[in-house]
């Protein structure tokens, strides 16, 4: 768990340094297990594994997804968000 010393209560996706250190534990994390082999070196061969983008538009894809979905809505039972909620 990381923490913000002066503001021992604060809470990592209100508090910019948590929330820097919570995105870089996640990314160092993801770095550790990183599959072994080379990325696409050429543009050319970039785009045909889907584009160097793919990562960020499917970000903005599902941020968006999540503005504009009616929040008055109970998440399922049985949804993916429900059962991850209760872990």
């Amino acid at each position: 768990m990381v923490i913000n010393l002066k503001k021992a209560d604060a809470d990592w996706t209100e508090d910019p340094y948590l929330f820097d250190q919570v995105a870089m534990f996640i990314f160092n994390t993801l770095e550790a297990i990183r599959p072994e082999g080379d990325l696409p070196s050429t543009v050319d061969d970039a785009l045909q594994h889907g584009g160097r983008l793919q990562g960020k538009w499917r970000a903005a894809e599902a941020l968006r997804a999540v503005k504009v979905a009616d929040h008055t809505l109970p998440l399922d039972e049985k949804s993916r968000e429900r059962r991850l909620a209760k872990n």
